[in-house]
């Protein structure tokens, strides 16, 4: 593999990445509002009449999945401004046309008497391109391990938010069952 295909495929990659990433922010979202809708309903529902053992154990649980709930909302919404300062900062090659006037220029620098011409103009135009993509390569390849950092972290507090809000179930559920009204 020469250089230009070593760095086109990394800087493919890295486009990849980007893509991805900006597409894995719609489930954590609708998590984020499962597990609120979960949090609420629960709440509302238990019958808070005694304090015992089990009521203590589900005000603990809401109340964890709760707080890593706000945490996980909080990288997330790093992960948004995070976006919003870096999408402009992200690398691209170029516009065709400004990649063929590009060129052009490169070919006009030299004589026409040349006959070795297009292909020393080939030659600067590819290493120009290796540049960018290696350089372009570097700098969205950080980009993206800064956000999918944040993104990650997020997700793992809206797991175990997800976790917590389960375990909840089962004292709600006791609770629920405890206070059936009698026919």
């Amino acid at each position: 593999m020469n250089r230009f295909e070593f760095y086109k495929s990394l800087y493919e990659i890295e486009d990849k990445k980007w893509t991805e990433l900006h597409n894995s922010l719609n489930i954590p979202l609708a998590v984020i509002a499962i597990i609120g809708a979960a949090i609420y309903t629960y709440i509302i529902n238990f019958h808070y009449c005694e304090f015992n053992f089990n009521t203590w154990v589900f005000i603990l649980l809401c109340s964890m999945s709760g707080i890593l709930l706000i945490i996980s909302i909080i990288y997330l919404i790093k992960v948004f401004v995070f976006s919003f300062q870096t999408d402009y900062n992200y690398r691209h090659i170029g516009y065709t046309d400004e990649l063929e006037e590009f060129y052009m220029t490169i070919l006009n620098r030299y004589p026409n008497t040349n006959s070795d011409r297009v292909v020393m103009a080939t030659l600067d135009y590819e290493n120009f391109l290796i540049e960018r993509y290696a350089l372009f390569s570097g700098a969205n390849l950080r980009i993206n391990k800064a956000w999918s950092a944040y993104l990650n972290r997020g997700k793992v507090f809206l797991v175990s938010s997800l976790v917590f809000v389960i375990i909840a179930f089962i004292p709600f559920l006791v609770n629920r069952f405890y206070h059936i009204p009698l026919i």
